[in-house]
């Protein structure tokens, strides 16, 4: 439109120029009317367009939106359902992880209340009643036992040692003290043995329950009642101890006694003699053979 507007003033002056008119002012006016044609084109276009503008802002208001063709994203759907799913089993697994500390838990708490439990009818045994049988046993009749409250009194008063034998019963007191004594120990023995068949029984009846035990608690009361029964065992290996060395003191007493009375007696009735034949003066009996002084 620019170039139309300006070819056409153009044209104009040139006409002008024709009639023979040379002068300035006909070059001032045509640039004058040119700017004023293009300040003129650039006001009607943004005037269209603001038109324009709001004619489609009005016709977008007004009127209902033209039907559309639903459209369905299966990849968004499938991701949002991965996602769903993943959120399901990563809550499931948090679920089954609580379980196992759970469990782990209960299986602690269970083992620990069974390495707790107090072991069940323990095999303890009772000897207190056959350590008094063996005193029974070891002290009757007439035996010199350790169990007799002045035993060692009445083994000086039936082995004095160095004496001769004054009392015509006295060795056979002596002899049948040693021989009860004798008889004593061995009954106690007898009676021990007597216990073996019970005693074996019970280390059997200990050994089956330390078989069967299922906690620390009763390993330790079976250590406990293992070391009472070896206890035990010893108290009575004590007492056969003491019963031994009593045999041992009785009988050794017996033989030393009766050779230290038979030289005391023979001491006392050699010196009695002699000096008996060396103060008092024989009649007619002397040493020296009658048939010694003849030759």
């Amino acid at each position: 439109m620019r170039q139309r507007a300006e070819t056409k003033v153009i044209g104009r002056s040139g006409r002008g120029g024709t009639s023979g008119k040379s002068d300035g002012s006909g070059t001032v006016g045509t640039v004058g009317t040119i700017a004023r044609i293009g300040r003129a084109g650039t006001i009607r276009r943004a005037a269209l367009a603001v038109v324009l503008g709001a004619g489609l802002l009005i016709g977008g208001g007004g009127g209902r939106a033209a039907a559309q063709i639903p459209v369905t994203d299966v990849a968004h759907i499938a991701v949002n359902t991965y996602w769903h799913y993943f959120h399901y089993v990563q809550f499931a697994y948090q679920i089954y992880q609580h379980y196992l500390q759970l469990l782990n838990q209960y299986t602690q708490i269970r083992y620990q209340l069974q390495a707790l439990r107090k072991l069940e009818n323990p095999n303890w045994r009772e000897i207190g009643t056959l350590l008094g049988e063996l005193d029974q046993v070891v002290r009757s009749g007439r035996a010199l036992s350790y169990a007799l409250a002045n035993v060692s009194g009445e083994f000086r008063a039936t082995y004095p040692g160095w004496q001769p034998w004054s009392d015509p019963a006295a060795y056979r007191q002596q002899t049948e003290r040693a021989l009860d004594t004798m008889r004593a120990g061995l009954a106690a023995v007898g009676r021990q043995a007597q216990n073996l068949a019970a005693s074996e029984q019970t280390l059997d009846a200990i050994r089956q329950q330390m078989a069967a035990t299922a906690g620390h608690q009763q390993a330790l009361e079976q250590l406990a009642t293992l070391a009472g029964f070896q206890a035990q065992e010893q108290l009575l290996a004590r007492q056969s101890l003491a019963v031994g060395a009593n045999l041992q003191a009785v009988a050794y007493g017996y033989w030393l006694n009766r050779e230290a009375q038979s030289q005391a007696t023979w001491r006392l009735l050699t010196t009695e003699t002699a000096l008996a034949a060396d103060q008092n003066g024989s009649p007619g009996w002397n040493f020296v053979p009658a048939w010694w002084q003849q030759n």
